[in-house]
């Protein structure tokens, strides 16, 4: 998630996922990442990337760098000329900078609002993830 927010949702058109000290074959890895027992989080991501995925050993050395490297010709070959830009960039760093800020001013605002009192106070940083003061403390 860090990578998209620092990087922008365009960036993950261009990324491929490699997985490292793999050992199975390219049809094998395909069925098992494919497969619908496969971690919601890794179907998540390969849903949002462009790149597909690799598997390489790293002590294969040399032939595991060329099996990337074919990997990423294949992928830059696909998009014709069309690059990630550092414009991207910049717009997804803009993006990033006011999202901490208004949450930095919404956690500002949450904590003055529970040290006058009013009740327990409910944070949300993440969708879907609350958090919220520890019960029966004494402030």
């Amino acid at each position: 998630a860090a990578f998209a927010l620092n990087c922008g949702e365009s960036a993950l058109r261009h990324t491929m996922l490699v997985f490292t000290h793999c050992d199975l074959d390219e049809e094998t890895l395909q069925r098992q990442v494919l497969d619908p027992s496969a971690p919601p989080s890794l179907r998540h991501w390969l849903e949002r990337i462009g790149g597909g995925f690799v598997g390489i050993d790293n002590t294969d050395g040399p032939a595991a760098r060329l099996h990337v490297q074919s990997a990423l010709t294949r992928l830059v070959a696909g998009y014709e000329g069309v690059r990630y830009s550092n414009e991207a960039l910049a717009d997804a760093r803009e993006k990033l900078k006011a999202a901490e800020e208004a949450e930095s001013k919404a956690f500002a605002a949450a904590v003055a609002e529970w040290r006058r009192g009013s009740g327990p106070v409910s944070i949300e940083r993440e969708e879907g993830v609350i958090t919220r003061p520890p019960m029966n403390v004494e402030r």
